[in-house]
C-alpha cells in the first residue's frame, strides 16, 4: 500500500485490478499434488482436499484485506477472476464508474 499511497499523494487516481487465476480462488486440486514455490521455495506434497476449506478462507481474507485497504485509501478496486472474459471485467468496471459519476 505504500506505493499506492505515494501515487495518491502525487495527485494520481489509482485503480487496482486484483487478478487471480481461477485455480487460486477455487483450489480445485484432487489426489496427491506437489506444489512448487515460485521463487525457489520448498516443494510441498499434500492432499489438497484436506486444505481446501482453510485455503479458501485464507484467500477470501486476503482479498478482503486488499479491498479494504484500497477503500480506506480511496482507490478503485476491481477483482478479476481469470475465468471471466477480460472485456466483461473491464466493461463492468467502466459501467459502474459511469453510474457512480467518477
Amino acid at each position: 500500500m505504500e506505493g499506492i499511497q505515494h501515487l495518491l499523494f502525487g495527485g494520481h487516481e489509482v485503480l487496482v485490478f486484483h487478478v487471480m487465476d481461477h485455480a487460486e480462488i477455487e483450489f480445485p486440486f484432487t489426489g496427491s499434488v506437489q506444489f512448487i514455490g515460485l521463487e525457489k521455495g520448498p516443494r510441498l506434497t499434500t492432499q489438497p482436499a484436506a486444505l481446501q476449506k482453510s485455503y479458501r478462507a485464507e484467500v477470501r481474507a486476503f482479498r478482503d484485506r486488499v479491498r479494504l485497504a484500497c477503500e480506506r485509501n480511496h482507490c478503485h478496486y476491481v477483482f478479476a477472476d481469470t475465468s471471466q472474459p477480460w472485456g466483461e471485467v473491464l466493461s463492468g468496471y467502466l459501467a459502474s464508474r459511469q453510474h457512480t459519476g467518477y
